[in-house]
């Protein structure tokens, strides 16, 4: 796919995680605070067993290369929840350092949405943030999460640290596709049935009522012919 990210245009690629690239996500995290804003609950240094370690069962790990960089640019994980197979889990999203504040994680992680959604027929998916990592919290409400909570947990270190947490569903079909899609349902098995059948049809699309006296017989077509 192709993006603008600042004012250059990015071809990413996506494509599964391998072994082979937990030592370059490794050199990504540049000190301990990202450590824990990424992982809270290990202890540093990320080495690479730690990295194969957030793969989980039935889970997927994805990578993203570009045209105009060498190698991996971005990480992150859908894994399901045990509770609940269609709830997926969005974690350890990482973008490489000197690819930050292009965009690039926006539309990174709009397309592990897409995944989930189109893919694997999720319902919900699901992620926990630090509330200072602002830059995260800013992505994701841009690609369509939405706050649902916080929560509380204590991690490796010995107090309470509090996470926000975001939730996405899917996408509602636009108005354009409902009507597209009642349209063809109209064309393939509207029978002529006279005035009434039409105006019927009429009150379902338009929003108001129609009678019969007002109702052009060849509503159903009109209606699906003309553009949104």
């Amino acid at each position: 796919m192709s993006i603008v990210a600042g004012h250059v245009n990015v071809e990413l690629r996506i494509r599964l995680f391998t072994a082979a690239d937990s030592s370059v996500i490794v050199d990504w995290v540049r000190s301990d605070s990202e450590l824990h804003w990424l992982a809270p609950s290990l202890d540093p240094p990320l080495t690479d067993a730690k990295v194969l370690s957030w793969l989980k069962p039935n889970g997927s790990a994805f990578i993203a290369e570009s045209d105009s960089s060498d190698g991996p640019i971005a990480y992150g994980e859908l894994n399901p929840m045990s509770a609940d197979p269609g709830h997926l889990w969005l974690g350890h999203c990482l973008v490489r350092p000197d690819q930050r504040g292009l965009g690039i994680g926006r539309e990174f992680v709009r397309v592990l949405l897409r995944d989930a959604f189109e893919h694997q027929s999720a319902h919900r998916v699901s992620l926990v943030v630090f509330p200072g990592n602002h830059s995260a919290i800013h992505c994701y409400l841009s690609v369509g999460f939405t706050f649902a909570g916080e929560e509380f947990h204590h991690f490796r270190r010995n107090h309470r640290e509090r996470l926000l947490r975001l939730e996405a569903k899917p996408p509602r079909p636009s108005v354009a596709a409902v009507v597209r899609s009642k349209c063809d349902e109209i064309v393939l098995n509207y029978p002529a049935q006279g005035v009434e059948a039409e105006s019927e049809l009429s009150s379902r699309f338009s929003g108001s009522t129609a009678t019969a006296a007002n109702t052009p017989s060849r509503m159903p077509l009109r209606i699906c012919e003309t553009p949104l």
